[in-house]
């Protein structure tokens, strides 16, 4: 939501009366336009347009040294998103067609009709706002990445002083994060009436742009404000505004980190930086919360472990009691939430004790790693604590300690059970996903032993037990359409089915099976 906006008219008409009535009628009209200029024929008017840059353009068709046709189709070359209206009385009503292939998508007949002009003006008002909306989104999305020299974006409101609001949903977001989550989090901003929320928060005189960050579950708020704003005053919008939001969405954890201080136009890259990095080094997980750069004591972030903890695993680690190591690292996680740690040092100290494990069992680091990242990062995203995943992330590290049992089994034993489940499982809808959480193993791992001991990749190796089952059926069974048989074997889509079928054959299931019927004719 922002302030009300004025766009500017160029009326072009060669009839001083009609055009007096014109702009009359468009000042009349309260719609926040104001004529800025006016001509008597198209050369004028296209001079005119060149140094003044009307939002909108309003001119007759029938005029000297320039008509309005030529006039038209020379602005549209200038700027084809140009608001063109064309006058036009009922003998003009076949150059108004012509003008509408040129691209003018509105014509008013002469004389002006109040009403039909304040509907014009309406969808006009409407439309100019979006684009400039997005047009000034555009810059500060460039200015907040700091992608261009900002000297030379043309942003028309430079001179203000501004405040920054970067807004969270969720806890810390991973671009490893499935799809759905994704999808989870754009149905969550979907519900938010940003309009409402705005004028609530900020009233409705407030200049206000929304703008998406590359993280999906964060958005910046940029707003002008008073340069001599304190930090209270700013702080206090915040709340509000995390208050104001909380009412509209459910979910857990919600923060907003914000510049103490207004900010001129020329700081807002830098601003912007800092902001990013003060919310990810310091949030915590589950929290509403707002913070202020100014007032944020960085907590120190290590990538180790701290020495008590990590003697303290080692020691139920060599106890070989799982029950032990599990109620030890409950205590340490339960102690992180007590402790308030922020997100990223509790991900760093939780791949610490993967690793340790990884160690200590003597584990495939290949297995691990990937895989558990993703797992812990999917588990802590949407986590309300730590104490309230700590069964989750048990599961994750009891789920690689049982791996080990896998050792006692060579790779191409492991090459061989694969065989022997597609083999078994060839017809259902099965995916690497699906084979990694059977076998316990990362996909990547998977694929590479199968492929030295076969030569293909899992998945090519489904395709052809599919094709070489489609075939015997095709074969043996007459009676089956093509759409059972893609069924059958394991294809929900007989059009993909068929792809994959000439793909492999050469020739489509249908051509296959008219040429196994013309076999048997003429034997």
């Amino acid at each position: 939501m922002t302030n009300t906006r004025n766009y500017t008219v160029l009326v072009v008409e060669d009839e001083p009366i009609i055009l007096q009535d014109t702009i009359n009628e468009i000042t009349n009209s309260e719609m926040n336009f104001q004529v800025i200029g006016t001509a008597s024929n198209g050369l004028e008017a296209l001079h005119m347009y060149k140094e003044l840059k009307p939002d909108v353009v309003f001119t007759d068709i029938q005029m000297p040294v320039m008509n309005g046709l030529q006039l038209t189709k020379e602005l549209k070359e200038l700027d084809p998103d140009l608001y063109i209206v064309i006058l036009s009385g009922y003998s003009d009503f076949e150059y108004a067609q012509q003008a509408i292939k040129l691209g003018v998508k509105e014509y008013l007949l002469k004389p002006l009709d109040a009403e039909e002009l304040t509907v014009l003006l309406k969808k006009f008002y409407s439309s100019l706002n979006q684009k400039y909306k997005s047009n000034e989104s555009t810059m500060l999305l460039s200015t907040l990445n700091g992608m261009e020299d900002i000297h030379s974006l043309p942003f028309c409101y430079k001179q203000n002083y501004f405040v920054l609001f970067l807004v969270g949903l969720g806890n810390l977001f991973h671009n490893s994060l499935s799809s759905s989550m994704v999808s989870s989090i754009s149905s969550l901003w979907e519900k938010i009436n940003w309009d409402q929320l705005f004028v609530h928060v900020f009233g409705s005189d407030q200049q206000v742009w929304l703008i998406n960050e590359l993280c999906p579950n964060q958005k910046y708020i940029v707003f002008t404000i008073d340069k001599n704003s304190s930090n209270e005053e700013i702080h206090h919008l915040a709340n509000k505004f995390l208050h104001k939001l909380q009412s509209c969405i459910d979910i857990t954890a919600i923060s907003i980190c914000h510049n103490n201080q207004p900010i001129s136009y020329d700081k807002i890259p830098d601003t912007s930086q800092e902001i990013r990095w003060k919310l990810e080094n310091n949030f915590v997980i589950g929290k509403k919360v707002v913070y202020s750069c100014g007032n944020i004591q960085d907590k120190p972030i290590s990538p180790y472990l701290e020495p008590n903890i990590q003697n303290k695993l080692k020691i139920s680690m060599c106890s070989n009691n799982l029950n032990i190591l599990k109620k030890d690292l409950f205590s340490v996680l339960e102690e992180y939430d007590n402790r308030m740690l922020p997100q990223k040092t509790v991900e760093q100290n939780l791949m610490q004790i993967i690793n340790l494990l990884t160690h200590h069992y003597q584990l495939d680091a290949i297995v691990n790693s990937v895989h558990v990242e993703y797992v812990l990062h999917t588990s802590l995203f949407t986590a309300n604590s730590l104490t309230s995943i700590k069964e989750e992330i048990w599961n994750i590290i009891h789920d690689l300690i049982q791996s080990r049992t896998l050792e006692y089994f060579s790779n191409e034993e492991l090459a061989n059970q694969l065989i022997e489940y597609l083999k078994g499982h060839f017809s259902e809808d099965i995916k690497v996903e699906d084979l990694s959480k059977h076998f316990n193993f990362n996909g990547t791992y998977l694929a590479r032993v199968f492929k030295k001991y076969t030569g293909d990749s899992p998945m090519k190796y489904l395709i052809d037990l599919r094709i070489n089952d489609a075939i015997r059926l095709i074969r043996e069974r007459e009676d089956l359409d093509i759409k059972l048989i893609s069924e059958m074997v394991g294809y929900t889509d007989p059009r993909y089915f068929s792809r994959i079928f000439k793909a492999r054959i050469g020739t489509s299931p249908s051509e296959y099976r008219n040429t196994v019927y013309n076999i048997s004719e003429s034997k």
